[in-house]
């Protein structure tokens, strides 16, 4: 009984966890605002491109080809990539790539143009799931919840998909693609610069 007192998690562990201080907090809304803007791109891109711009099939095919082209490479230096820049560095790099890209998608006439933003769909997803990791095991973890911090961190992704696909259509029906994509892309920055700002108060 001992046992599984001592390795049983309370919601006091996990709120713990969630408010450590505000880097931290800035932290699980990246990954929130993250969550939220990768399903904006996974569940509305492709009407997008063949309902807007007329695109094919086969268009979007190409699409997918090109985004997890360019993850798998990246993933192989990713642990270069964070020596270097640091987890705060990744998470902004990871989200400054992804405003770019939906940006980039409001500025285009041509459905193969948007396959000129796709390889950032890579650094994307391999900078901000590189540090999401690192990040959950080396700042948010407490010993003996190693395991309960990376499932919160993805829960928090998670529930950012949800908002995402929920709010995400509503956007889309009322107000358009522009103002679908250039609304998640200012979400996304926001929250990266607030993750940025945390980590210089805690500089100083």
């Amino acid at each position: 009984h001992a046992q599984g007192h001592a390795t049983g998690v309370s919601c006091r562990d996990t709120c713990g966890m969630l408010c450590q201080g505000r880097k931290v907090v800035a932290f699980f809304l990246c990954c929130v605002t993250m969550g939220l803007g990768s399903s904006l791109v996974e569940s509305f891109l492709f009407l997008f491109l063949t309902q807007e711009l007329g695109s094919s099939y086969l268009v979007c095919g190409i699409s997918v080809v090109i985004t997890v082209s360019f993850e798998i490479p990246l993933f192989f230096v990713s642990d270069k990539l964070l020596d270097t820049c640091g987890v705060v560095g990744l998470i902004f790099i990871a989200q400054c790539s992804y405003a770019v890209r939906v940006f980039g998608y409001t500025f285009v006439s041509n459905a193969f143009l948007v396959l000129a933003f796709e390889p950032l769909h890579g650094v994307t997803y391999a900078c901000m799931k590189t540090a999401m990791v690192h990040f959950a095991s080396t700042s948010i973890a407490r010993r003996g919840l190693e395991t309960t911090a990376q499932g919160l961190t993805t829960s928090t992704q998670a529930f950012g998909t949800i908002v995402g696909q929920w709010v995400g259509g509503w956007v889309l029906q009322e107000f358009g693609s522009d103002v679908l994509f250039r609304g998640a892309g200012v979400i996304v920055l926001f929250s990266a610069a607030l993750l940025l700002f945390m980590d210089m108060l805690e500089r100083v």
